[in-house]
C-alpha cells in the first residue's frame, strides 16, 4: 500500500476511535560461522528496546517503535475526555486511544455487552468482517483482541486492523468515569501476527497516575 493509502487508513482509524461506544517479539538470531570443524553455538542478538509511552492524563502505558503524536483531543461539558495518539513505522499504523466518560445510566451495561457494541460499531463503520476474537480480563477491566478485515473499496486497497480494547466501569474514585482503552494497528492483509504488532499489543499495562 502506498504512503497516501496509509494516510487514508490513519484518517479512518481516527474516526473509529472517536465513534466507538461508551508477546514480546521473538529475538533475532545470528549464527556465527568460522572455518573450523568445531560447532559454534547460535548468538542471540539483544532486542532493541522500544520507548514506553505513558499516556498523558490516563492510567496506562504502551511501548512503540517511536513516540506517537497527539492526533485527536476532544472534551465535553460533563468532563468526558477522548484522546487519540498515532505513530507509523514499516507500513504499520499504530493508534492508542482512550475515552473517559461520565456514567449515563443507573444500571451499567455488562462489560462483554459493551465490547460487543464496540466490535459491531467498528465493523459497521469500516464495512469490515471480524474474526479471531478473544476475550480476557486484566485487573478490573474486560478485554477483547479482535482482527477486522477491511475489503477493497473505491477509496483504496484492502487492509487489516488488529486491535485490543479494554472497558471498565466507574469505580469508587471521583470523578466517576467509565473507561474505554484502545490499541489498534492497521496493516496490509496477513500481517496481523507480525512480531511488531504483537509486541505493541502485549505491551499495554495499567500504571498508577
Amino acid at each position: 500500500m502506498r504512503l497516501g493509502g496509509w494516510a487514508r487508513v490513519a484518517a479512518l482509524l481516527l474516526g473509529v476511535t472517536a465513534c466507538a461506544p461508551t508477546e514480546p517479539a521473538a529475538p533475532t538470531t545470528a549464527v556465527a560461522t568460522v572455518a573450523s570443524a568445531v560447532p559454534v553455538a547460535p548468538v542471540v542478538a539483544a532486542e532493541t528496546p522500544w520507548p514506553e509511552f505513558h499516556v498523558p492524563g490516563a492510567d496506562f502505558a504502551v511501548s512503540l517503535p517511536k513516540v506517537p503524536v497527539l492526533a485527536k483531543d476532544t472534551a465535553a461539558d460533563d468532563g468526558s475526555v477522548s484522546r487519540t495518539y498515532q505513530a507509523s513505522r514499516d507500513k504499520l499504523v499504530y493508534l492508542i486511544a482512550y475515552t473517559a466518560s461520565a456514567p449515563t445510566v443507573e444500571e451499567a451495561m455488562p462489560l462483554d455487552g459493551w465490547l460487543d457494541s464496540i466490535r459491531d460499531g467498528i465493523a459497521a463503520r469500516m464495512d469490515a468482517k471480524a474474526r479471531d476474537e478473544r476475550r480476557f480480563t486484566l485487573g478490573d477491566a474486560r478485554g477483547m483482541d479482535v482482527v477486522l478485515d477491511v475489503p477493497e473499496s473505491d477509496d483504496g486497497a484492502p487492509y487489516t486492523i488488529r486491535g485490543r480494547f479494554y472497558v471498565r466501569h466507574a469505580g469508587t474514585a471521583e470523578p466517576a468515569r467509565d473507561m474505554l482503552y484502545q490499541t489498534l494497528v492497521a496493516s496490509d492483509p496477513g500481517r496481523e501476527t507480525d512480531a511488531a504488532i504483537v509486541r505493541f499489543l502485549d505491551s499495554f499495562r495499567f500504571v498508577d497516575q
